[in-house]
């Protein structure tokens, strides 16, 4: 596994007039072309337009089983499923929602512990802070106080996919007894589930088929993982403070995109802000591209790499 910097372009799209504050996660809709912001500190979802720079400020309303309603409370993570649905962790409420399917309000998604040996404690989430949909509509998210991952079936069954007591620790494993240790982004590719470990400091995904987590490294050189996503290539992106990384589970290495020596030479050719804050979220639509999120600033960045 060697480290290496390739060819980036860096485009800031968004965040300059202060829009956002604290945007914690990001997806691209592509049939839409346009991108969703998870707002965490504005309590809200946005709607980016790349090409006309409009946002459209999403519905803040829930609507409750019971006819009641609340509101949306630090939105953390955001994910776009195949049918087009949108999807987020709300670290505040402690509850994954989705957005009717004529975007008018949120829903709870609903869940039930599964009776099937793969089991959960019906405690609920203890602030979601990742969220995934794969192609059958399986919604998965971390439960990050609770140190452990959890699948919510299209029909409701929720199975977590390590051990689910609580405990914190560092140990590959199966379902019963995998360790993690405070879990943040995830993503699925293929079929693994990739997570950042941040607790560990370690890039770790779960084998879908087998329900078992691994350790990419354990010597890692990734320093602070804090969110995941997976490229059509099935490579895994991965956000750090200050660093965005290249993970390629053919070739087991890692590439830089961007890091501070990086950025410099980047701001000062595309006229960018002089220093990272925090990258914080990332989406990768295509092969070579992805939208990231520099948190603590509120910006919105567009980057294309060239891996060849």
């Amino acid at each position: 596994m060697q480290e290496r910097v390739i060819n980036v372009k860096v485009e800031l799209i968004a965040g300059q007039d202060n829009c956002f504050n604290y945007p914690s996660g990001v997806t691209y809709d592509k049939e839409n072309k346009v991108l969703y912001i998870a707002d965490l500190h504005n309590n809200r979802v946005c709607m980016l337009d790349e090409q006309t720079r409009h946002i459209h400020k999403l519905t803040r309303e829930i609507r409750l089983p019971d006819g009641t309603t609340k509101f949306l409370d630090r939105p953390l993570a955001i994910s776009i499923g195949a049918e087009g649905g949108i999807y987020i962790a709300d670290a505040g409420l402690h509850e994954i929602l989705r957005l009717n399917k004529h975007r008018q309000y949120w829903e709870t998604l609903a869940y039930n512990c599964s009776d099937n040996g793969i089991t959960s404690q019906s405690s609920p989430f203890c602030m979601p802070s990742g969220i995934a949909v794969d192609d059958r509509l399986n919604v998965y998210t971390n439960d990050f106080f609770n140190n452990r991952l959890c699948m919510i079936s299209p029909e409701g069954n929720l199975k977590c996919l390590t051990a689910d007591n609580g405990e914190y620790g560092f140990e590959d494993g199966d379902i019963n007894h995998a360790l993690i240790n405070k879990p943040y982004g995830v993503c699925v590719s293929g079929s693994k589930l990739y997570f950042a470990d941040t607790g560990n400091n370690v890039l770790r995904f779960v084998d879908l088929n087998l329900y078992r987590t691994e350790t990419v490294w354990s010597a890692s050189p990734i320093l602070h993982p804090v969110a995941v996503a997976a490229a059509p290539d099935d490579t895994v992106i991965i956000c750090e403070q200050r660093r965005i990384l290249l993970y390629s589970h053919e070739t087991a290495s890692l590439t830089t995109l961007i890091d501070k020596e990086v950025w410099k030479i980047l701001a000062d050719v595309h006229g960018l802000p002089a220093k990272l804050g925090y990258t914080g979220a990332v989406t990768a639509p295509y092969n070579g591209l992805i939208y990231w999120v520099d948190t603590v600033k509120g910006m919105v960045y567009k980057l294309i790499y060239d891996t060849t």
